[in-house]
């Protein structure tokens, strides 16, 4: 029996959890999500020899593929650098050297013998169609697709059967959620182009021209389809001659399409400016759009997990929208990016919801790099911090 252990190789109050008539042992801290555990009973007794799998948070499904014996490779894929850092991590915990595990803005192109993905309930539905058509699109003639869901299942089966043209119930779960197989038997390619052109006007507040950014998204990415209040809101904000000091390197932190960036980059006309995000996908789109309006030249995009690897003390400006879930985490994790970004007297340019998330942002940011000024805007606050 495989023992695999989640949750970075903790050892203490591990939950765990046996599954495939006592083939595979998980210890946990949390305990396997829904999804996973369906996958990873409806794994195929006879090993594939292609197994990719991903978009996960912790790689369980690769590391039960590869102990039920996936003959030649195993890859796990995500759009996001944190989590696959995360990943990494787990397979190092538990002595996996040989699952590849990979950040990408698309589906890795195979070919592979079996596809197996999570859709969690949480799932963006215009996500779930872009990687069922990438996933059958990767499998070769003959090759399975396996899916679940720890939500309703209805939308998951008709959108396999769509794609496939074939689908079979695998397990359902007491309290909702199903597993479903696919195979794949059309010839040609079905994976659509799901980008989203849009157009943003900004209005800076300190009354230069208004600018009109053309802004390509795709699903996976922040704001997917328009442009976030937030991100409007700081942008409209930022004066460039704020602080008396000529900005000649901004950095976008967080910067999802890059809109924030684009607009230094177009009001700052010789500037240098660097977006970093850890979703791939998103500085795929980033670097588009910075070509799109014209600075390509002067912008340098970075897929980074927890923004490592950047130059330091290098930038007079930071901007950046954080989100502000898991306690402020990411949030604290911006703040020391700006800290180790700026040069001393640079200038860090935050945004959150006006209220608690704006009251907490400027208690973060002012440890980070001095007493913090606030700034209303409609909805929003501008949080200001030099260091």
């Amino acid at each position: 029996m495989a023992v695999l252990r989640l949750g970075g190789g903790v050892r203490g109050g591990l939950r765990r959890e046996t599954l495939r008539g006592g083939e595979l042992t998980f210890e946990s801290p949390r305990g396997l999500a829904a999804a996973t555990l369906f996958l990873i009973e409806a794994l195929p007794r006879r090993p594939a020899a292609r197994v990719l799998t991903g978009m996960d948070t912790e790689g369980a499904v690769a590391l039960a593929a590869r102990a039920l014996g996936a003959s030649s490779a195993v890859t796990w894929f995500h759009l996001d650098a944190y989590v696959a850092a995360k990943v990494r991590r787990v397979l190092h915990a538990n002595g996996v050297a040989d699952i590849a595990a990979r950040v990408a803005a698309e589906v890795p192109a195979g070919p592979f013998d079996l596809v197996v993905l999570p859709f969690p309930a949480s799932s963006e539905s215009q996500l779930m169609w872009d990687l069922l058509e990438a996933g059958h699109d990767a499998l070769v003639a003959g090759g399975r697709l396996i899916v679940a869901t720890d939500g309703k299942p209805d939308a998951l089966r008709a959108a396999v059967k769509k794609v496939f043209r074939n689908v079979t119930p695998g397990a359902f779960g007491r309290r909702g959620g199903a597993s479903f197989y696919a195979t794949r038997r059309r010839e040609g390619a079905v994976l659509a182009d799901r980008a989203h052109m849009g157009r943003a006007v900004i209005r800076p507040a300190d009354g230069a021209a208004p600018l009109s950014l053309d802004l390509e998204t795709r699903p996976g990415t922040f704001a997917y389809r328009r442009l976030d209040a937030g991100t409007r809101a700081l942008a409209e904000a930022w004066a460039p001659a704020a602080g008396g000091r000529a900005a000649g390197a901004v950095l976008d932190v967080g910067a999802g399409c890059g809109a924030l960036g684009i607009v230094a980059a177009l009001r700052l006309p010789t500037a240098r400016v660097t977006l970093v995000d850890s979703n791939a996908r998103a500085m795929d789109c980033a670097g588009r759009n910075a070509e799109r309006m014209g600075v390509g030249a002067r912008v340098t995009t970075y897929v980074r997990a927890d923004f490592e690897d950047l130059p330091e003390a290098a930038f007079d400006v930071v901007l950046a929208n954080p989100p502000y879930f898991g306690d402020f985490r990411i949030a604290r994790s911006f703040a020391g990016a700006a800290r180790r970004a700026l040069r001393p007297g640079g200038r860090a340019h935050f945004v959150a919801r006006t209220g608690k998330a704006a009251a907490a942002l400027a208690e973060i940011l002012g440890a980070a790099l001095g007493p913090a000024t606030s700034a209303e805007r409609g909805a929003y606050t501008i949080v200001t911090a030099t260091r």
